[in-house]
């Protein structure tokens, strides 16, 4: 009577192959890239959240009919200190938390550039892509920042 089953060597065979194509999976994957991704996904999000907030609170300003805080400039005035957007101050009307560079846990930087217009905005971060510097050495070319 002959016996069913796999020997001893079959099964190790096929271990080592499930191995190898394992990790072959995991190296084509790359799970510090895929989060790297996310992370930088997140600032796009957040960079854009924060212009959003600026220009909603001037729209808020003009509507209210508020003196003194209907332009883009004055509200970065009151909502930035020192570069960094941080909300709490007492004359700034945008109420939402500031948000922060997921991986440093950094404010993001906020610059009102008065010949276009328009704001600049970027993370100061070692693995960004909308990295500029910081506020002090603001040596931004136009492709390290998000203009909004």
């Amino acid at each position: 009577m002959k016996n069913k089953g796999f020997t001893l060597i079959e099964l190790l065979i096929v271990v080592a192959i499930i191995a190898v194509l394992a990790a072959a999976v995991i190296i084509v994957v790359s799970p510090g890239t895929r989060l790297q991704d996310a992370r930088e996904a997140t600032r796009e999000s957040h960079m854009g959240s924060i212009a959003n907030a600026i220009y909603m609170a001037v729209v808020d300003c003009e509507e209210a009919d508020v003196a003194d805080c209907g332009t883009v400039a004055t509200v970065v005035s009151k909502c930035v200190s020192a570069g960094e957007f941080t909300p709490a101050g007492a004359d700034c009307t945008i109420t939402i938390a500031a948000p922060k560079d997921p991986l440093s846990g950094d404010d993001y930087y906020v610059v009102y550039d008065t010949t276009s217009g328009r704001l600049r905005i970027w993370a100061d971060s070692s693995e960004s892509e909308w990295v500029c510097g910081t506020w002090a050495t603001d040596t931004c070319t136009g492709t390290t920042y998000k203009v909004y």
